[in-house]
């Protein structure tokens, strides 16, 4: 399996307005809804929230290779079947 193209214009772009949010220890509220709005554009994905807040990503693939997941302090991506 390849991995795709990346676009680094905008995933730079992306990364500075994240970047760029104010999110201390216990206020990452803002940073997490930017991300979940950036996305939410991705209709593979299914996003959801944990009780705490934490934003779950999930991708769905139609394949028998074993689920994946990535995880940072406030976003989880999960890739299963």
């Amino acid at each position: 399996m390849s991995l795709p193209t990346i676009n680094q214009e905008y995933f730079v772009d992306f990364l500075v307005k994240l970047l760029n949010i104010a999110s201390p220890t216990g206020f990452a509220e803002p940073a997490i809804a930017f991300v979940e709005k950036e996305l939410s554009q991705y209709k593979q994905l299914e996003l959801s929230r944990t009780r705490k807040g934490a934003l779950i990503a999930k991708w769905k693939v139609d394949n028998d290779l074993p689920p994946v997941a990535l995880t940072c302090p406030h976003f989880l991506y999960h890739s299963h079947s």
